[in-house]
C-alpha cells in the first residue's frame, strides 16, 4: 500500500476492484494490488469488516460507526437470481421445492465468485455491458440447468434449476481432532457424519478405529452401539435425506507417549456400494505428538505431497483451522478470513464441517469468509474443552499446475473486534512422486557417494530450479535452491532409511533415490 506497512482486516473483490480494510482506511486496486488508491473520503480509522447489500459497500469501523459507500462510484451492477431444487425436473419452481443454499456461482467474464444465501439467492457485480453466469453444483450427481446463462448487465431473475441423478448416494464422514496431542493430557475428537443427498439411507453404520496403546478412551457422546479393543461402532439405522450429525469423542493422551509420535485414527460410513462419492467415505485423521503448541492453526491433508496420482484424480486438499479462546472473557462471534491461492479452483470450494454453527461465504476470486455469530466462545481460564472450535473445508488445485507447485494456505482469525491472529502457513507441494511411485526408467538424477553420510553431490547441468528431499513416508525434509549449476546438498542429521530427491527444474522434473547410512 502507498503508507508502507498495513493491517489488513478484511479483503474482497467488486467486479475488477480488489478493496482492501486496514488500519489506515479503505483502499482499492484495479489491477491485483499492483497499484492503490485511497478510497476513504474522510475515513482514516481502523476499518475492522466490509460487506456488500443493497447497492452499497457497508464498512464497520473500531469507533466511528459504520459507513457505507455507493457502488454506482465503481460503475458496478448487479445480476441476481437464485438456485432451486427442481425435483421433478420440469424446468421450473413448483410448490414445495425449495431454494437452494451455498451453491457456488460464478461470473465467467470476470472470475468472480459467490455462493447462494441461506435464502438461495445470489447477486454478483460486474462493470460490464454483458456477463456469462454459471452454476457449480456441489457434487457429480447434481445437474444444472441451464449450464449458463449470458445476460445484460444489470438483470434480475437470472435463476438456475438443480435436479439430481435418481439413484445418487452418498454418504460423507469426517474426522477432527479439536486440540492438540500432549502427553499426560486431554484431547477431544469430532466425528461428523452427513447423508449429503435428499433421500433417505437405510442401515447406516458408523465406525472409528484408534491406537489402544497412543489413546486412552474417557468418553464418548452418544455411546457406541458396540466397543471391542480399539474399535468403536455406532448404529444410525435409517437417516434422514440430508440429515447430519456427529460424535463427541474425549481421549487422554498416556504419559508414555514419546513427543513426535504419529497417532492415526480413522473413520468409516457405511454402506458403500453404490455411493457415488467415496471418497468421504473414510477419513483417517493422523496428529503428531507435540509439547508447547499454538492453538490456532492451521492443518492441510496430505501436508506435504499432493502426488501425481492423487493430482491425476482430482483429489481436493483437506484444510482444518482450528481457533481457542485464549483471553478472559467469551467471544461473542469469530470470524475466519481465509484468501485461496490463486493455484486453487474456488469453483471446487466445499464445506466440510464445524465445532459450531457457522455460515461462510465465497466472494471475488477466491476470498473466503467463515462467520461464527453468537458463538460465546468461553476463554481457556474458565472451560479450556469449551475453548476450543474448528472449521473444515476443501479445495481442489487446477489442472496442469507445473509439478512442485508449493500450495500454500495462511488463515486470520477475529475474536470479536480484536486485530486477527494469523496462522501459519500451510505448503503442500503438487504433483510429486511418492517414493513408491517412482519407475525405475525416471530415476535420472546423478548422485555421489551413494549411499551417503555427509555430503552429496548431485549432477543437474545447467538449469535452475529447486531441489528437495522427501523421506520413505514422502514428508519433506530438504529444500534447496539450485543456480543454473550442479549442487550439493548435506544429510548429516538425517536418520538412515531410503530417501527421494526430486529436482524441479526449468525443463522438468528429475528423480533419484539416495541411501543414507550411519
Amino acid at each position: 500500500l502507498p503508507f508502507g506497512e498495513a493491517i489488513f482486516n478484511d479483503l474482497l473483490y467488486i467486479g475488477n476492484n480488489l478493496v482492501a480494510a486496514t488500519n489506515n482506511g479503505i483502499f482499492r486496486s484495479q489491477n491485483d494490488g499492483t497499484d492503490w488508491f485511497d478510497w476513504n473520503d474522510g475515513l482514516s480509522d481502523r476499518i475492522i469488516d466490509l460487506e456488500i447489500h443493497d447497492g452499497y459497500l457497508w464498512a464497520g469501523t473500531q469507533g466511528s460507526g459504520i459507513w457505507k459507500r455507493s457502488l454506482d462510484e465503481l460503475g458496478m451492477k448487479p445480476v441476481t437470481g437464485k438456485v432451486y431444487f427442481d425435483e421433478n425436473v420440469n424446468a421450473q419452481q413448483d410448490p414445495g421445492e425449495p431454494n437452494l443454499s451455498n451453491v457456488v456461482v460464478q461470473s465467467l467474464s470476470t472470475q468472480g465468485y459467490t455462493n447462494t444465501r441461506p435464502d438461495g439467492t445470489y447477486d454478483l457485480l460486474s462493470n460490464l455491458g454483458q456477463e456469462q453466469i454459471k452454476v457449480h453444483p456441489p457434487k457429480p450427481y447434481w445437474l444444472v440447468a441451464p449450464a449458463t446463462q449470458t445476460v445484460t448487465v444489470p438483470s434480475a431473475g437470472i435463476d438456475f434449476a438443480m435436479s439430481l441423478d435418481p439413484a445418487a448416494k452418498d454418504l460423507a464422514v469426517e474426522l477432527t481432532n479439536v486440540s492438540v496431542l500432549r502427553p499426560g493430557f486431554v484431547t477431544n475428537y469430532v466425528l461428523n457424519w452427513h447423508n449429503a443427498v435428499p433421500l433417505a439411507a437405510t442401515g447406516v453404520t458408523l465406525t472409528l478405529t484408534y491406537p489402544t496403546d497412543l489413546l486412552d478412551l474417557l468418553a464418548s457422546v452418544p455411546p457406541p452401539s458396540t466397543q471391542s479393543s480399539g474399535t468403536l461402532s455406532w448404529d444410525l439405522g435409517n437417516v434422514a435425506a440430508d440429515a447430519a450429525g456427529n460424535v463427541l469423542l474425549r481421549f487422554k493422551v498416556p504419559v508414555s507417549d514419546s513427543l513426535g509420535t504419529e497417532v492415526c485414527a480413522s473413520a468409516t460410513i457405511s454402506p458403500l456400494p453404490g455411493d457415488l462419492v467415496p471418497f468421504d467415505n473414510t477419513r483417517e485423521r493422523c496428529a503428531r505428538v507435540v509439547g508447547s503448541f499454538d492453538p490456532n492453526d492451521k492443518q492441510a491433508e496430505p501436508s506435504e505431497v499432493l502426488s501425481l496420482a492423487q493430482l491425476a484424480n482430482n483429489e481436493p486438499i483437506i484444510y482444518t483451522i482450528r481457533f481457542q479462546n485464549t483471553g478472559n472473557y467469551p467471544a461473542t462471534f469469530v470470524r475466519i478470513a481465509d484468501t485461496l491461492q490463486q493455484y486453487f479452483d474456488p469453483a471446487s470450494f466445499q464445506f466440510l464441517s464445524a465445532s459450531h454453527p457457522c455460515i461462510w461465504n465465497l466472494r471475488g476470486q477466491g476470498e473466503v469468509e467463515f462467520f461464527f455469530n453468537n458463538i460465546e466462545l468461553p476463554p481457556v481460564t474458565t472451560d479450556e474443552p469449551g475453548s476450543h472450535g474448528f472449521v473444515k473445508y476443501s479445495v481442489r488445485p487446477r489442472q496442469n499446475l507445473p509439478h512442485g507447485t508449493p500450495l500454500r494456505n495462511t488463515a486470520h482469525i477475529f475474536f470479536d473486534f480484536n486485530a486477527p491472529v494469523i496462522t501459519n502457513t500451510t505448503e503442500t507441494l503438487a504433483g510429486l512422486v511418492k517414493t513408491t511411485e517412482v519407475p525405475n526408467q525416471r530415476q535420472l538424477l546423478q548422485l555421489a557417494p551413494n549411499p551417503a553420510s555427509q555430503l552429496v553431490r548431485v549432477k543437474i547441468g545447467h538449469q535452475s530450479g529447486e531441489l528437495i528431499l522427501q523421506d520413505a513416508t514422502g514428508r519433506v525434509v530438504l529444500r534447496q535452491s539450485v543456480e543454473n549449476a550442479d549442487t550439493e546438498f548435506s544429510v548429516e542429521g538425517l536418520p538412515q532409511g531410503l530417501y527421494q530427491v526430486v529436482f524441479v527444474g526449468e525443463k522438468g522434473m528429475l528423480y533419484g533415490s539416495l541411501v543414507v547410512q550411519r
